[in-house]
């Protein structure tokens, strides 16, 4: 098999990585210094997630590999595959799901950290200035700033160099790393639990769709609920409530009443969310079967619905409809449950040691920065 660039790829990210760690700090220093925070925070939004997240990971990609082909190779190598209207109402549905996983997980987990003496740092920005923008507008920044250019920028950086960078080592692998990264690259103790636990959702759909944008549309779709729901709450607008009228259902003085809830809600939406899962992998593999058998027929054999050949096809394809079969499945060779929509691989690359130099120089940059804002905040 041909090797792959694991190391341009870990190299890559490395880069992109120490440079975003470079800004955050030089953010904290208000080197901006008499610029309106409004201002600054729409520079320092377009330097972290387009020049930082997308152009610099791009060129340096294409430059790597150009013998491979140009921009468009890239694209079609990070998969940026077309999807139907279907694909995208499942995404939505799952970027709703997320966003409410992300409020169990991020309540759960700042509560163990609260049990250590965790309290959030209170940073030297001043908040308490005039803002520069009409509300609408202020709203509308946020959402390209904090929902739109991190979903396209953060995905194609963690699903697409990241994750199909790095496909050949293994798929469980390759989801597990592009998704830690994408919990510590937030460098924050607070976001990196929730923003793992979504990676490995992004992670997962963006290889069961063979496409991106499912993984962008969750990531949009996930950000922008909590940047309305913030506006809502600043501006008066519906669903200010939406926090309060959840606290109070779950603080309501009764634990067990509580745990109850708290259960119903997470099977229920587990089980939305394997079904959701489940229906997007049977539209992906249909599609891919429905490719396989039109390359095999001609033209003509198409045009004639009524022949031996077509009935055939039709036949088969109603039938994987019917009974969602699934393509190259080995149920002995099954570790786990989610082997079943999980690509098989017959020929996995080991990286070398030095393959993995800066994959571990990313751990260790993102693990100490976290830990650090855990630190801060017990100080």
């Amino acid at each position: 098999m041909d090797r792959p660039n694991i190391f341009k790829i870990y190299l890559i990210y490395f880069i992109s990585m120490t440079l975003f760690c470079v800004l955050r700090i030089l953010s904290a220093f208000n080197v901006t210094g008499s610029l309106h925070p409004d201002i600054a925070d729409i520079i320092y939004t377009v330097l972290i997630q387009v020049v930082l997240m997308f152009l610099l990971p791009l060129v340096l990609y294409t430059i790597f590999n150009r013998h491979n082909g140009g921009l468009k190779t890239t694209f079609k190598q990070m998969r940026f595959k077309s999807i139907g209207f279907k694909t995208v109402l499942i995404s939505i549905a799952l970027g709703v799901i997320a966003f409410i996983i992300n409020i169990a997980v991020s309540t759960v987990f700042s509560g163990i950290i609260g049990m250590f003496g965790y309290s959030q740092p209170i940073t030297g920005t001043n908040t308490n200035y005039s803002p520069l923008f009409p509300n609408w507008l202020s709203f509308l920044i946020e959402v390209i700033s904090v929902a739109l250019l991190p979903a396209i920028c953060e995905e194609f950086l963690h699903r697409g160099i990241l994750l199909q960078g790095t496909y050949k080592i293994g798929v469980k692998k390759a989801i597990f790393i592009s998704s830690i990264l994408f919990g510590l690259v937030h460098f924050n103790i607070n976001q990196f639990f929730y923003a793992f636990v979504l990676g490995l959702l992004m992670s997962l759909v963006a290889i069961v769709a063979r496409s991106i944008y499912p993984a962008i549309i969750i990531h949009f779709i996930n950000n922008f609920i909590s940047i309305y729901i913030s506006a809502a709450e600043n501006y008066g607008w519906f669903g200010k409530n939406f926090y309060n009228g959840i606290n109070g259902l779950l603080k309501n003085g009764n634990a067990f009443l509580t745990f109850i809830i708290c259960f119903v809600i997470l099977i229920s939406v587990v089980a939305i969310l394997v079904w959701l899962v489940s229906k997007l992998y049977k539209i992906s593999t249909l599609n891919k079967v429905k490719k396989v058998i039109d390359s095999v027929y001609t033209k003509e054999e198409r045009a004639i619905t009524n022949s031996p050949i077509m009935l055939e096809k039709n036949r088969v394809t109603q039938n994987m409809q019917e009974n969602q079969a699934t393509l190259d499945i080995s149920f002995e060779e099954m570790k786990s449950p989610i082997d079943i929509v999980l690509p098989k691989q017959n020929n996995v690359f080991k990286p070398k040691y030095y393959d993995n130099l800066f994959l571990i120089g990313s751990l260790v940059l993102g693990s100490l920065v976290t830990i650090f804002t855990f630190v801060w905040g017990l100080l």
